[in-house]
């Protein structure tokens, strides 16, 4: 199992932004299909 720590660094008021969130949700999506431990700060 690989553990992984995912920051986000980016405000909500763009579209840019909210890329990046969005982004990071399906990488976390994919890790946690794949069995891995995670955490997600913002």
């Amino acid at each position: 199992m690989t553990k992984i720590a995912i920051v986000v660094f980016a405000d909500t008021n763009t579209m840019e932004a909210m890329g990046q969130v969005s982004n990071t949700l399906v990488l976390a999506s994919v890790a946690i299909e794949a069995g891995d431990e995670l955490i997600i700060t913002v």
